[in-house]
């Protein structure tokens, strides 16, 4: 039985950590001022702040996965918030200990994006854990005020991950943004199952490891940002050659986006066309607002969805506790 977080708790202590990349202090600093303004307590986990000798690492494996499994397990906490994404999350799945995750999770938040689909995906796989994909601390919520009421992110996408995390989602059709919709390239039956996936390259990444994924019975989401279209197809064609696409229910493209001479450019109907053309014969739906580059949904990975194909609209089953 999946493990359904609870509603982030009013007034409630969360937990910042950086299982991946470096974060600045400037940007890390507004994301905890925001929070704070609303009542919320945060503690800085002792190698959220890079730490290590690695450039691209915020501090040794070790360190990142002990931050990690402490803020986890710890009744300290009410939530875990990543501070980023980047990368370095995949080298800390065989170093925990999922038993012992199990055990004391406690039903609690825990929110990433990016590179953190990685250990999403693990402790769906592991724990049956439910997670959210969505805006992060630092990268998100830190980034330069856009005077929206959210920090760095726009209104629809902050008003989506305070509607997901409040506990205001479930049993709900998520909205569009205005004068957007989804658009079904292949049709089918409509689709009930949970939601997998995240971003393209990490999950494409796990493919040969214990940790590799596996969409069968469920709803893809996929997404990726500056990855030229050679790329995104051996990706896919990885994930396909696989199997990880096997069973699979539907697939749901969020933003494909490349960054041209400072311009983002939408590379979403040739990613289509190349999983149209590597998953045969499964429903394939894009325009789903979930990416690098807003506006963005907040997604609950390993929560049972419906995909209506004809309605064209994502639902989120309601919370069973």
């Amino acid at each position: 039985m999946a493990i359904i977080p609870l509603p982030l708790k009013a007034g409630g202590r969360i937990a910042v950590i950086s299982p991946a990349g470096p974060v600045g202090e400037d940007e890390t600093k507004r994301g905890v001022e925001f929070f704070e303004r609303l009542g919320y307590k945060l503690d800085l986990m002792p190698h959220a702040l890079m730490t290590g000798n690695q450039s691209y690492l915020a501090a040794s494996d070790t360190d990142r996965a002990v931050d990690l499994e402490q803020a986890l397990t710890n009744d300290r906490y009410d939530a875990v918030f990543c501070t980023r994404g980047g990368y370095g999350s995949m080298r800390l799945l065989p170093l925990l200990n999922y038993n012992n995750i199990l055990k004391k999770i406690k039903r609690k938040p825990f929110v990433g994006f990016s590179d953190i689909s990685a250990l999403q995906w693990a402790l769906h796989d592991r724990s049956a854990w439910i997670t959210w994909s969505g805006p992060q601390l630092a990268r998100g919520f830190g980034g330069e005020d856009r005077g929206e009421g959210f920090g760095g992110l726009d209104r629809f996408s902050g008003e989506c991950w305070m509607d997901a995390l409040q506990g205001r989602m479930w049993g709900k059709v998520l909205p569009m943004p205005e004068g957007k919709s989804l658009n079904v390239l292949r049709d089918g039956l409509n689709l009930l199952g949970p939601i997998l996936g995240g971003n393209l390259a990490v999950l494409a990444a796990l493919c040969g490891t214990p940790f590799q994924p596996s969409f069968a019975g469920g709803i893809a989401v996929l997404e990726e940002i500056d990855e030229p279209l050679y790329r995104i197809d051996r990706m896919i064609t990885q994930l396909s050659q696989s199997g990880v696409f096997k069973g699979v229910r539907g697939i749901l493209l969020g933003r494909f986006v490349q960054h041209v001479q400072g311009e983002a450019v939408d590379l979403n109907a040739e990613a289509a066309e190349i999983v149209m053309d590597a998953v045969p014969g499964v429903p394939v739906v894009t325009g789903a607002p979930y990416g690098h580059v807003g506006p963005c949904w907040t997604l609950p990975i390993g929560a049972e969805a419906t995909l209506d194909l004809k309605q064209k609209t994502l639902t989120l089953e309601k919370r069973q506790s």
